[in-house]
């Protein structure tokens, strides 16, 4: 199990109704991160008014449009939509 998680916004803000992307740093480690037995993550935003959602999180990797050759480290993401 990890030992921290980090969420980071990607971007300052967001126009109404646009998504807000964040990257999430972990320690852990999972063998099949697209494996909901071995991990599941979510995250939990709390809004001004007490409105509480959850967001399942997703593994991403960047790649190379052209080549279809990933780029950098893969790694957790969630995208959050305000209403």
């Amino acid at each position: 199990a990890p030992s921290f998680l980090e969420l980071k916004p990607l971007q300052i803000e967001a126009a109404a109704y646009q998504s807000l992307e964040f990257e999430i740093a972990s320690d852990g480690v999972f063998l099949n991160p697209f494996d909901p037995a071995e991990v599941d993550l979510n995250v939990r935003f709390n809004g001004p008014d007490g409105q509480e959602s959850l967001i399942p999180a997703f593994w991403y990797q960047e790649f190379d449009p052209a080549t279809y050759q990933p780029i950098g480290q893969p790694g957790w993401r969630a995208r959050f939509r305000a209403k």
